[in-house]
């Protein structure tokens, strides 16, 4: 009996001796604490913003945004200042800009217009531009997609996080004589760097926006450049938007589109203004309620 009252005791000891270091180890070190305890969402910053749910705060517009889902002109001038920092060349805000930008999925090519910011200095030499080159190409690689080089100017493209950038120059002292190819005459250069809101993830939606673009631009004998595509639901070979046209560079007429992918081909199967028939979108060409409803059919 002696013997197992012992044994209790020790055990007890081992017990308390294990508590006592438990606590003291979780005094000293408060921040491990913390961590165990956090609860996802209670991680607001200053402005508010929860950094858990991706989360951040946009100095340009004044809200909480995240970075894959919209834009921030605030991130065109963190890049402009970290640039200047590089290669000292200062790069001025001109004010909002729309950019092509081109996508390649390994099969086809598309391209779109993005909205987005301009910075441009009108008068540096090749070798100043030549930094501001490097330093984009070493942070983030060039986009093949978007690379052009000519007499007059070039073009190289990058993929800053989740925005598009453009850098592209233009001689400014050139010297043409019919007949005979463009002459630079000079090294002074206008830089231009654009940037907006652009996800990869995308690429496949871009694509399907510039085969309906294709379909409709010879439907209506129009330049794909004045069709404005906007895809609002989708599945693998179903998909439902509005398409405008452009007039004058202003929005014009425009309508609902749906289309259908039928053995990698598609095809727009109906456009317009006009009633649905529902029906026939189920039961001919396979549309899900999930896309038709609740604002194309009920």
């Amino acid at each position: 009996m002696k013997k197992i009252n012992i044994i209790i005791i020790i055990v007890c000891l081992i017990l308390i001796a294990g508590a006592v270091y438990f606590s003291l180890t979780k005094k000293d070190n408060p921040e491990a604490n913390n961590n165990n305890n956090q609860i996802v969402g209670g991680d607001k910053d200053e402005h508010g913003c929860i950094g858990s749910a991706g989360y951040g705060w946009c100095e340009a517009t004044q809200k909480c945004f995240r970075a894959f889902e919209e834009f921030c002109a605030s991130d065109v001038k963190d890049l402009v200042e970290k640039i200047n920092q590089a290669t000292s060349i200062e790069l001025l805000l001109k004010g909002e800009t729309s950019f092509n930008w081109n996508v390649y999925d390994g099969k086809s090519y598309g391209s779109k217009m993005i909205p987005g910011i301009l910075y441009q200095v009108d008068d540096i030499k090749r070798v100043d531009y030549e930094k501001i080159e490097k330093y984009l190409t070493d942070t983030y690689g060039i986009d093949i997609s978007n690379v052009a080089d000519g007499v007059v100017g070039s073009l190289r493209g990058y993929n800053a996080g989740y925005m598009a950038c453009a850098l592209s120059l233009k001689h400014n002292q050139l010297k043409e004589i019919p007949g005979a190819p463009i002459e630079i005459i000079g090294d002074s250069l206008t830089v231009k760097l654009e940037c907006g809101y652009f996800n990869s993830n995308d690429t496949a939606k871009i694509l399907i926006e510039q085969k309906i673009k294709e379909i409709l631009a010879t439907k209506y004998k129009k330049a794909m450049s004045d069709i404005i595509i906007n895809i609002t639901k989708s599945d693998e070979t179903h998909v439902t938007g509005s398409v405008s046209f452009l007039m004058n560079g202003q929005s014009g007429e425009g309508g609902l589109f749906l289309a259908i992918n039928e053995k990698e081909t598609w095809k727009v199967v109906h456009d317009g203004n006009g009633s649905i028939d529902c029906a026939v979108m189920r039961l001919q060409y396979g549309f899900s309620d999930e896309i038709l409803k609740p604002n194309l059919c009920d």
